[in-house]
């Protein structure tokens, strides 16, 4: 049997060589996609006959390969037919990963079909219609055989993957107005979670895995979607709110990669907002009353919401971290404010050591927040919040 195994392997590489050889056929796109169709679905009969998965993996791995080639050397018109031929192999792969019940098939033909997705999309007006068509294919299978794939992670991750790549392909192809794209993913997704959670297999183990897969896809498109409507400081505003969900999902979901995520994209969050330079080249505001003031508090909300909602209590440190990002988002608020407040011409100017009013102002500020950080030690017997305190003061005093 292993004879024969390798013989077919064999025979399929001599198949993709054979249009190599014939060089007046490698201008004929229709026919190449014919030929291509034609040993992939001998190559899946011979898979489903013997369980050789490996047969069909590696037969997705060669037509991903030739047909980048075909990419290259085809032109702009041909694209709807290219695109065509992209959704046929994603629809036969899929089928081939659905009758032999492996998650690998699923993510090898995924990986090999995505790239020359983005190779259409990136040099030539790419049908989305056929890109959607495309993705579902893989979003599909494990939802359609649920009961072969309830446990398998391979399968449910490439269906995640798949709609968000298709999600971001449209978002930004398209280029929509306020996100719309993004949010009738985002939704799909959010539905999708829900009639995974009403199945009733809730006792096996890779139960939290596949919503946890799902319901973190629908919060990223809705972080995409963000991040189109607002002009400034979307990406951080759906980096913060994307956090403080993940960290949220694990409280549901009970999943420790989740909040762990959730974390340190909330710490990125807060770094671009306390330490990027950028936010001083922005266009001067006309008042106090300005963007920062939704986009700060927002994200200083989140790192508070997920310091409350961390699953495990015992952890302190991480609740701590958490809440120590959301008081820095605050504290650079008011100094933002007061660099407003004080600036003139189109920049945001920073000078703590300015005029004496300005210098007042920033002491009068950092004792209060000070006095606000010892007062919150006090209650919650925190040494570290005491520390930043004292520190807070004594930087205003001087």
């Amino acid at each position: 049997m292993e004879k024969t195994a390798y013989m077919g392997v064999l025979a399929q590489i001599a198949a993709f060589l054979v249009p190599l050889l014939m060089h007046k056929t490698l201008g004929e796109l229709p026919f190449l996609l014919v030929y291509l169709g034609i040993i992939n679905t001998a190559a899946l009969a011979a898979a489903y006959w013997h369980k050789w998965k490996h047969q069909v993996i590696l037969s997705a791995v060669l037509t991903g390969i030739f047909m980048f080639g075909l990419g290259i050397a085809s032109s702009p018109s041909q694209s709807s037919v290219f695109m065509a031929a992209v959704f046929f192999f994603c629809a036969l792969y899929a089928v081939g990963g659905a009758l032999l019940k492996s998650g690998s098939v699923l993510l090898v033909a995924f990986i090999c079909m995505a790239f020359n997705m983005l190779f259409v999309s990136e040099n030539y007006t790419a049908p989305w219609v056929w890109v959607v068509l495309a993705n579902a294919c893989f979003v599909a299978v494990p939802f359609v055989r649920k009961r072969d794939f309830l446990s398998n992670r391979l399968a449910w991750g490439v269906a995640a993957v798949a709609g968000l790549w298709a999600c971001v392909g449209l978002a930004f192809g398209l280029n929509l107005p306020n996100g719309l794209v993004a949010c009738i993913f985002a939704v799909a997704y959010a539905a999708l979670t829900a009639y995974a959670y009403s199945w009733k297999e809730r006792e096996e183990s890779a139960y939290s895995e596949r919503l946890a897969w799902l319901a973190a896809t629908a919060v990223i498109m809705f972080s995409i979607a963000l991040t189109q409507q607002f002009e400034k400081a979307g990406l951080t505003t759906a980096l913060a709110l994307e956090g403080c969900a993940l960290v949220w999902l694990q409280k549901w979901l009970r999943v420790p990669v989740l909040s762990a995520f959730g974390k340190w994209i909330l710490t990125v969050a807060t770094v671009r907002l306390v330490l990027n330079p950028a936010v001083l080249e922005y266009r001067m505001p006309k008042s106090i009353f300005n963007w920062f003031l939704y986009i700060y508090p927002t994200c200083a909300a989140t790192a508070f919401l997920a310091a409350q909602g961390w699953p495990d209590k015992a952890q302190k440190i991480n609740i701590s971290w958490l809440r120590a990002l959301g008081g820095l988002i605050l504290f650079a608020l008011v100094n933002l404010e007061i660099a407003v407040a004080y600036s003139s011409g189109n920049r945001i100017s920073w000078n703590i050591l300015g005029s004496f009013a300005e210098a007042t102002a920033y002491t009068a500020a950092w004792l209060l927040c000070g006095g606000i950080c010892l007062c919150v030690a006090l209650r919650q017997k925190s040494v570290w919040l005491n520390r930043c305190g004292l520190v807070l003061i004594g930087c205003g005093g001087l």
